[in-house]
């Protein structure tokens, strides 16, 4: 069987995780809803401590946060199969100053691209 990734494919997976960077610097769990999916997870380091639970631990810093982050990320598609990808976000996020690694495991579910999990480091500068 031919594997059959499309541009397309590529391009809708880089709009989910852009959906993530746009949800952080616009304060908004409602557009981070868009693409993360309900049952998915959050885990990674910050400030040295391991930190991680539901999605919806991401969904409440957000609402907490409405005024946003000012974000600049770069995205990288690593991995990509006709219904799994895997996605490197490297981002500078000011205030705080800090900058992150992100990695972001989509799933697609019923034609959709949905994050179910991002792992993730964080580099105080």
């Amino acid at each position: 069987m031919a594997k059959l990734i499309t541009s397309k494919d590529y391009d809708e997976v880089i709009a989910a995780a852009h959906c993530y960077v746009e949800a952080m610097e616009q304060g908004s769990s409602k557009r981070a809803k868009e693409r993360f999916h309900a049952e998915g997870g959050i885990y990674g380091y910050v400030d040295g401590e391991f930190k991680g639970g539901s999605i919806t631990n991401f969904f409440n810093f957000l609402d907490e946060n409405p005024n946003g982050y000012k974000m600049k990320a770069h995205m990288d598609v690593l991995s990509i199969t006709p219904s799994t990808a895997i996605v490197k976000i490297e981002a500078e996020m000011d205030p705080p100053e800090t900058d992150y690694t992100d990695f972001m495991a989509l799933v697609k579910v019923n034609g959709v691209w949905q994050i179910v999990a991002k792992i993730f480091h964080s580099y105080p500068r």
